[in-house]
């Protein structure tokens, strides 16, 4: 089955324009779902290492021009596409609310083909029969391809 990848920077970035469109509303929506990186239930979360390691900075929906991403050594995954949303992650996880952000956000400003996205898929990159249980950690390299 596919594993959903979003990035911390793709959803500050969210965070941010929803902020944005709260103050320059007319009848701005106090309440609004909290755009952290767990509304969008990911199965993996990234962000750029703050510790002063190699790499650089992810810039915000940068996963979208992704080809293959590879934890730690040797293990590969291939992008399949992003991730269609829908009005789901609106729904406030705490309190079951239905909240105007981020899917009208993320509505007006980020499709691709004329759909909704927010995150990315990926998929094993090795046959059922030769597939072994794979541990991804917090603080592990990643690499991700073009």
């Amino acid at each position: 089955s596919q594993i959903l990848l979003v990035t911390q920077e793709s959803a500050q970035q969210v965070e941010e324009w929803v902020a944005e469109e709260s103050l320059s509303a007319e009848n701005p929506h106090s309440e609004t779902a909290s755009t952290g990186p767990m509304q969008y239930r990911p199965n993996i979360i990234v962000k750029s290492a703050t510790n002063g390691s190699a790499g650089r900075a992810l810039e915000p929906f940068e996963e979208l021009q992704w080809s293959y991403m590879e934890f730690g050594l040797h293990q590969v995954f291939k992008v399949s596409g992003p991730c269609r949303r829908c009005q789901m992650i609106s729904i406030d996880q705490n309190s079951a609310k239905t909240l105007k952000a981020p899917y009208s956000t993320l509505a007006r400003r980020m499709r691709v083909g004329g759909k909704v996205v927010f995150g990315i898929y990926l998929d094993s990159t090795i046959d059922d029969d030769e597939r072994e249980i794979v541990t991804v950690r917090s603080g592990m390299l990643l690499r991700a391809s073009m």
